[in-house]
């Protein structure tokens, strides 16, 4: 039976939560659909990119970089390209956000040319919002209207102000009104925390919790730092320390670009020499591929102009060949000098973090050292040279472990902000209702295993579903009794009234025999027997013990959903409370 089949009642989709992560290159955009009785999950949009190798003519232009200064590529005149952060500061009309505290200039969007890849703020919202490019919502019966709940979480270089948020809040208000959404919260995260909500999400939570991460995040324009020590809060969401104070190194792809081009124009000037378009794009195309697969491996490299010779242009009465071949020679030790800023500062700056965290530690100083976990994230991570050379210059310091995400553009980022946005939508709004029931993340292990609360011996599956365990007791019509109590206990909690409660009792048979404490249908060992459905409130719990089926043997296994409903802007949520026993297995 599928998820579908045994909620069909749902009215579409109840709430979205979308994750921005602007950067200056890429831009990193998620999204969760919350619907009655289904799990929440994350879809990865495609990135919002302006220097995507598949279209290098528009890093042949002249485009705006992190501190809002022109930055000439390839000597084209009067065409202008916006770097990412710059597509999106104006599609939702935004001010650049300011990643380098050395520059406190604000860039006038209102002076840029009118021909910016003719974006219209509006027709993206609104193709957005209505989800016209994800098919399956519609399959799922889900529909986005203009009055569905919207979370926004915006993720900002952790040196980001207060005025810079209350920036982007009023902007990003004003676009979507533009669109007619009418509700609407908007939250911020920093960029460091977002990532760590990526990365908890994709490890079990105990490889996270109470240890120490230092996020080398390189992007595009900027290459942000910050640490970070994870523990599982009261709430059972992820919680992250600050344990050392964030930096921000101008540096990241676009500024070896920057060098790059510089290092051109010089060879070219030297020998008169000026490109055509064809020339240039060709030349785009060289230096990206070079520059993303760079492992400093050969002696030098050879960037395609074109298949013709290439001739001197000052030359008056004779046509004097520059590059015969065609091609321009970049040896190993220039491409490595294009990146030495960025690496030498990075580990300058990472070396100095590591101490400030180990001095910053608690308990006496004559304990050991902790192992730190360093995350590396960033499109510039992804390049092999960096990557290793970070790790190299880095082996001197003792106890360091290096990692990265599974994705470590921005789409690991604006993952991690939507994870962390959902805590936040489903905590919240659960423990609204004060049933007792401490609420934990549901959807933070993967593989599949029930994270308990020992003290209250609650637990939840990655389904999304609560899980309430009789702790200790082996089976019987005892261990159903008092699970049943347990979350009779809970449930008639004094300071609230709770709602009706639908109910459904599942009865499955154990083909093989085994004992188990966790119904997985999809293995095929388990037959569903019978399905009883059940209404009733809260001075009726007490009577749920009577209506499980007399013809239960020790190969079935019962399971219990409890569903309450709860208002969110208006908009119906379901949380679902499981009781399941197992007459053969720990409950």
């Amino acid at each position: 039976m599928t998820t579908s089949e045994r909620w069909p009642a749902h009215s579409g989709a109840t709430a979205i939560v979308l994750g921005l992560d602007i950067g200056t290159v890429n831009t990193g955009v998620c999204y969760a659909v919350l619907a009655d009785g289904f799990r929440p999950k994350i879809y990865s949009v495609d990135q919002w990119t302006h220097c995507a190798d598949e279209n290098p003519r528009i890093a042949t232009r002249i485009y705006y970089n992190s501190q809002g200064e022109t930055m000439e590529h390839a000597g084209a005149e009067n065409e202008y390209r916006l770097g990412q952060g710059a597509r999106m500061a104006q599609m939702f009309k935004l001010p650049f956000l300011r990643k380098s505290p050395l520059d406190a200039r604000g860039d006038d969007l209102n002076n840029l040319p009118e021909n910016l890849a003719g974006l219209n703020p509006k027709k993206v919202m609104t193709d957005f919002m209505t989800m016209k490019h994800v098919r399956s919502h519609e399959q799922a019966g889900l529909e986005v209207t203009d009055v569905t709940p919207i979370r926004i979480m915006v993720t900002h270089p952790n040196d980001c102000g207060k005025v810079e948020q209350n920036q982007y809040l009023h902007a990003l208000q004003l676009a979507l009104q533009q669109v007619k959404v009418k509700r609407v919260d908007i939250e911020f995260t920093t960029e460091g925390e977002a990532c760590l909500n990526g990365y908890a999400c994709e490890r079990e939570r105990h490889l996270v919790a109470g240890k120490e991460h230092l996020l080398i995040d390189a992007g595009g324009g900027t290459i942000d730092l910050s640490a970070y020590r994870g523990e599982i809060g009261k709430d059972g969401r992820d919680v992250f320390h600050e344990s050392a104070g964030a930096r921000c190194i101008t540096g990241g792809s676009t500024i070896i670009d920057e060098r790059f081009w510089k290092f051109v124009q010089a060879q070219l000037s030297a020998k008169k020499v000026k490109l055509r378009e064809s020339q240039r794009l060709e030349l785009s195309r060289s230096w990206l591929s070079i520059k993303n697969a760079y492992a400093a491996d050969q002696e030098d490299y050879k960037l395609f102009l074109c298949h013709k010779p290439v001739y001197d242009c000052g030359a008056k009465h004779k046509r004097k060949v520059v590059f015969p071949h065609g091609y321009l020679t970049v040896t190993r030790a220039e491409i490595s000098q294009l990146f030495e800023e960025s690496i030498s500062r990075t580990v300058e700056e990472a070396v100095n973090m590591v101490k400030e965290v180990r001095e910053r530690r608690p308990g006496p100083k004559s304990a050991p050292i902790e192992p730190l976990t360093i995350v590396l994230t960033g499109g510039l991570s992804m390049n092999p040279y960096f990557s290793e050379q970070i790790r190299a210059r880095m082996s001197h310091v003792r106890k360091l472990k290096f990692e990265r995400p599974p994705r470590p553009c921005t789409k690991a980022v604006a993952e991690g902000a939507v994870a962390a946005s959902i805590d936040g939508f489903v905590t919240r709004y659960v423990s609204r209702f004060q049933y007792g029931i401490e609420v934990q993340r549901p959807f933070s292990d993967p593989h599949g295993a029930v994270v308990y609360d020992q003290s209250k011996g609650i637990g939840f599956h990655p389904d999304g579903l609560a899980v309430l365990v009789s702790k200790g007791d082996r089976g019987g019509k005892e261990a159903e009794d008092r699970a049943i109590q347990r979350f009779e206990d809970y449930f008639t909690a004094d300071q609230v009234e709770a709602p009706e409660l639908e109910t459904y009792v599942e009865v499955y048979a154990c083909k093989s025999g085994r004992k188990t404490n966790w119904i997985d249908r999809e293995s095929g060992d388990f037959e569903l027997l019978e399905t009883f459905r059940f209404k009733f409130t809260r001075d009726e719990v007490s009577e749920a013990k009577e209506l499980l089926p007399a013809t239960a043997t020790d190969q079935a296994c019962f399971r219990l959903n409890f569903a309450w409903e709860f208002q969110v802007y208006g908009a119906e949520l379901l949380a679902f409370c499981i009781l399941y026993t197992n007459s053969g297995g720990q409950m």
